[in-house]
């Protein structure tokens, strides 16, 4: 799949994801960036079992991303994690944006998806993530 090429969003609504994804899970030592892993292409696959009107919303979303400046996306991401410290209304949709921001983006990270042409490590190799499931052994 081409960037661009998801079923809900645009190439600038990608390219919004992209730059979310890289402050939120920047390259840090052997781990990936979210945008090196090419992971977003998986984000038609998250967002199917939404709403129409959650994934439409959170297009624009991605498309307010898109053309702000890094600094601004970190400061609502600052804002949205730090939404115990905010009065009471204003609290709770913070809380939300928090946990919807973060959750795509760890979703798609930690999925050990990846574009074709990745080369790089995988995530759950960089974290040493083994799951071996074995059925137990009858006597």
């Amino acid at each position: 799949m081409k960037l661009g090429a998801s079923e809900y969003y645009t190439r600038k609504q990608l390219n919004g994801l992209n730059k979310l994804g890289d402050i939120v899970v920047p390259r840090n030592g052997s781990y990936p960036s979210f945008s090196d892993t090419g992971c977003c292409e998986y984000i038609d696959e998250v967002m199917t079992p939404a709403d129409t009107g959650d994934i439409a919303a959170f297009g624009y979303l991605l498309l307010g991303f898109n053309y702000a400046p890094t600094s601004l996306i970190t400061l609502i991401l600052w804002l949205a994690n730090n939404a115990e410290r905010m009065p009471g209304l204003i609290a709770p949709p913070f809380r939300m944006l928090n946990i919807s921001l973060r959750g795509v983006i760890y979703s798609l990270y930690y999925s050990n998806k990846t574009h074709s042409s990745y080369t790089g490590p995988l995530v759950h190799d960089v974290i040493d993530y083994n799951v071996i499931c074995k059925p137990d052994q009858q006597g």
